[in-house]
């Protein structure tokens, strides 16, 4: 996960990365291995895309180069510092 310097907070545990969107103007770099079992974004309540074993779902719209763009708008709200 990469973000530029002040738009987000993070917080991980075993299970989990939280991420705190304080600039929601900003775009965020997400990689996920491609050997990952499980991975799962969502904004607020609305999944945005989910990694289960091989197949992917998605909101987002996906390129010829196997990126994802996916919007955060919904159901965020920008964090005070």
């Amino acid at each position: 996960m990469q973000a530029p310097p002040g738009a987000a907070t993070f917080t991980s545990k075993s299970e989990y990365l939280l991420i705190g969107v304080k600039n929601p103007a900003a775009s965020f770099d997400v990689r996920v291995p491609r050997s990952a079992p499980w991975v799962e974004i969502r904004a607020g309540e609305d999944r945005l895309f989910l990694k289960e074993g091989q197949r992917i779902s998605t909101s987002g719209s996906s390129s010829a180069g196997g990126e994802y763009v996916l919007r955060l708008t919904t159901g965020i709200t920008p964090q005070k510092p």
